[in-house]
């Protein structure tokens, strides 16, 4: 039931244009690496990237599965 990619290039009609498709590939691949990137790249003030977002402080808006620090802490 699967198709090969030779099968699937053989069966796309030849006025496509696969310029185009790459671009769509690689426009996906930047969505996926800029979501990332706001998920899990910060910056501490200084100039430094910290990988991991530290959620503290977002309040309501943090995900109810973060763990946040104490009163102490």
């Amino acid at each position: 039931m699967t198709a090969s990619a030779r099968d699937t290039a053989a069966a796309t009609p030849a006025s496509r244009d696969r310029y185009v498709d790459l671009l769509r590939v690689a426009s996906l691949g930047v969505v996926v690496l800029g979501h990332w990137l706001m998920a899990a790249v910060s910056g501490d003030g200084v100039g430094n990237l910290l990988a991991g977002r530290d959620r503290h402080g977002t309040g309501r808006l943090a995900p109810r599965g973060t763990v946040r620090p104490g009163p102490e802490g």
